[in-house]
């Protein structure tokens, strides 16, 4: 089992996987949010 994180700012998200014995998280991608109202947007590239 792995967890995600999700770091949401005004502009970004940032996503970040942890390692399968949960010790460590690394990122993955940041998402550019093209509007601060636009969440399902954000949300469907997540």
């Amino acid at each position: 089992m792995r967890i995600m994180g999700l770091d949401f700012g005004s502009k970004t998200v940032g996503v970040a996987i942890s390692d399968p014995l949960l010790i460590t998280a690394q990122g993955i991608e940041i998402v550019r949010r093209k509007s601060e109202d636009k969440l399902r947007q954000t949300c469907a590239r997540i």
